[in-house]
């Protein structure tokens, strides 16, 4: 089990009924294990991310879906996309999802809510995570969105 099955898959097109989700932008990141991929659904933006394969038993294998459209959260493709991640990604791999765009789950957490009882963190958990966690941790403007990170147990 390797995380670039995720990126093989999407690569080849994914049918979600009639419309196709299929990278269109693929670039390397700042390290050589790391890559960039911006994904299609039905010929429009849907989202983007940063895929880590790991380094040795030191860093784990990790996700980000970052630039991600509204139409994403509450579509066959959100739940699809996170269980593609979880059987892709070794025991211990982490996935991070920007919810900025997500206004349900961006309103029930602003009000405190328990990251596992949001709108988001069900649909993580539907997918098989675990060990959700609510991140925004300011670093000098390179923070990016809010984010909730959820891990393979």
């Amino acid at each position: 089990m390797a995380i670039e099955g995720f990126v093989e898959a999407l690569e080849e097109g994914v049918y979600v009924g009639n419309d196709i989700l299929k990278i269109y932008h693929r670039s390397k990141g700042r390290f050589v294990e790391e890559e960039n991929v911006c994904v299609r659904w039905g010929g429009e933006h849907i989202f983007c991310a940063k895929v880590f394969k790991g380094r040795g038993a030191y860093y784990k294998p990790w996700v980000e879906i970052f630039k991600v459209d509204r139409r994403f959260f509450g579509s066959p493709v959100e739940l699809l996309i996170y269980k593609l991640i979880y059987e892709n990604i070794p025991r211990r791999g982490r996935i991070f999802v920007e919810y900025w765009e997500d206004r349900e789950t961006l309103n029930f957490l602003a009000k405190g809510g328990d990251p596992k009882e949001s709108r988001m963190g069900k649909v993580l958990m539907r997918a098989g995570f675990k060990g959700l966690r609510d991140w925004y941790i300011p670093e000098g403007l390179r923070e990016g969105f809010y984010k909730l990170q959820a891990e393979k147990l």
